[in-house]
């Protein structure tokens, strides 16, 4: 078992991951800061505050306000956009590296990413039928494309009901998008 803070992964982590089907699991400090940033998102949220990608657009649209109740259709339509990645995909050894880098990323705690998504990603790591491309993986906006482009066929399979074997085998329920995360509910 291997365990993420965001500080500690080392090459031979990453290989026994990607090559060898390790185990990961979020280490407890670090969860204690990804629930603490995700508290200070839920203020901003509950405070309708503007923060940009949060309660605003992304881009050009940073000057305009999302309601509360249009983040979640924001978070989907910022997933859609980037999961747009071309080439030949990539092997699986290089899927599930690319994936711990970016969970590793987000282990430190300050994206705001709520600790159920990261665990439902964890849960789903080893089942992902993800096509990633080496394009996602270089776009300017890094790992974030790769990461969009893993979620996006789990949201669409769960949301034409094609993943009940995955939903079925951890128990999982509705796969909800929300404000700074996608998750499901048990």
């Amino acid at each position: 078992m291997i365990y993420i803070n965001g500080h500690d992964l080392t090459i031979e982590q990453v290989i026994a991951v990607s090559r060898q089907g390790e185990t990961v699991a979020i280490a407890p400090e670090a969860a204690e800061k990804i629930r603490a940033a995700r508290a200070y998102v839920d203020r901003k949220l509950a405070d309708k505050a503007v923060v940009y990608g949060l309660t605003t657009g992304f881009g050009k649209f940073s000057t305009v306000f999302v309601p509360e109740e249009e983040t979640a259709q924001l978070q989907r339509n910022l997933i859609i956009s980037h999961a747009c990645g071309m080439g030949e995909p990539l092997d699986t050894r290089v899927v599930r590296a690319a994936m711990l880098l970016r969970l590793n990323a987000l282990a430190r705690g300050n994206s705001g990413i709520r600790l159920s998504t990261m665990e439902t990603l964890l849960q789903m790591a080893p089942c992902l039928c993800a096509v990633l491309t080496l394009t996602a993986l270089l776009r300017e906006t890094g790992l974030l494309d790769a990461l969009t482009e893993a979620l996006r066929p789990a949201l669409e399979a769960l949301r034409l009901i094609v993943n009940a074997t995955l939903i079925a085998r951890y128990g999982l329920a509705a796969f909800q998008i929300r404000a700074r995360g996608a998750e499901y509910e048990r």
